[in-house]
């Protein structure tokens, strides 16, 4: 922890994680740190995870607190999020793909965060739980996820985690393309079974290279969108990325797509399940949605504020 001005204040506190993306993110932090001083408001530093969690359970620490600058990727927001719903949120966008942080105008600059956070609005968001996991953007099933576990693997070191950069992907893709075998997966959605190859459930409407797979998807309806793409095998699992690309999926003889609430993920085995771009584990997966449980510093305003 660092640049505390004392418990007894009102403070930001920022919650970084120096992993995340490829940048440097410290500088990064110290020019937010840097724009908030400006606007007078105290700060504290969190880049320790065993710290940022005994600082999220602390009763008084969380009285002072005004709002909290999450600094890092999706993964780092859905897990900081998952600690603390009662603060007001905001992002720095540290990761490789900042989804979360696009949908909500985070990716403006240090000085406009610094804006929106003096300025203090907030809007209403949902938060997605799955086998008792945050997740903030989507949960996933099938070819993609397996890539998610090769990095996840290849992250690992004795002496801590690799940072992961886009060309991190490629190698973990490659050999998920060759030797993911597509077993078959089952979402079972107001009780009903539907079968297929790739499993896709979003709270927002992100995802990597900017697909929209779920237009209707809103961060505050309450609902979990999802999708099921029925043909097995790699050939025809990018015939449905073409297909969302060009908008063509929807409605597609081949996809399977719904709204719920509550969603049971299965498999006759284990099948890796990814979030928000992290390793969740393997299936059963079991998720709902929370509704508005988050409030998220608005950017609608800061982010035309000079």
């Amino acid at each position: 922890m660092s640049d505390s001005q004392g418990s007894l204040q009102p403070f930001v506190a920022i919650m970084g994680n120096p992993y995340s993306g490829a940048k440097d993110n410290r500088a990064r932090v110290e020019r937010l740190i840097g724009a908030l001083h400006q606007r007078d408001i105290q700060t504290q530093t969190v880049w320790d995870l065993k710290a940022r969690a005994q600082c999220l359970a602390d009763t008084e620490w969380k009285a002072n607190c005004r709002c909290l600058v999450i600094a890092g990727g999706d993964g780092t927001v859905a897990g900081v999020t998952g600690l603390c719903h009662d603060l007001p949120v905001a992002i720095l966008p540290l990761g490789n793909e900042n989804l979360l942080a696009k949908e909500l105008g985070f990716t403006v600059g240090e000085d406009r965060i610094a804006q929106a956070v003096a300025m203090g609005a907030t809007r209403p968001m949902d938060l997605g739980m799955v086998n008792g996991q945050p997740f903030t953007i989507m949960v996933s099933c099938g070819l993609d996820a397996d890539v998610v576990k090769r990095v996840t693997q290849w992250r690992r070191t004795p002496d801590g985690q690799r940072r992961v950069k886009h060309h991190s992907y490629a190698k973990p893709t490659f050999k998920s393309i060759w030797r993911y075998r597509f077993p078959r997966l089952s979402l079972i959605a107001d009780g009903k079974q539907h079968d297929g190859y790739e499993v896709l459930i979003f709270n927002v409407n992100r995802y990597a290279t900017g697909l929209n797979f779920v237009p209707e998807a809103k961060v505050d309806d309450g609902l979990l969108h999802w999708l099921v793409w029925k043909k097995q095998g790699r050939l025809n699992l990018l015939r449905l990325f073409m297909l969302v690309k060009m908008g063509r999926h929807i409605n597609h003889k081949h996809v399977i797509m719904g709204q719920s609430q509550e969603l049971e993920l299965i498999s006759r085995g284990p099948v890796a399940v990814q979030m928000d771009g992290d390793l969740l584990g393997d299936t059963p997966a079991k998720l709902t949605i929370h509704h508005c449980v988050l409030q998220v510093i608005d950017m609608s305003d800061a982010s035309t504020t000079t």
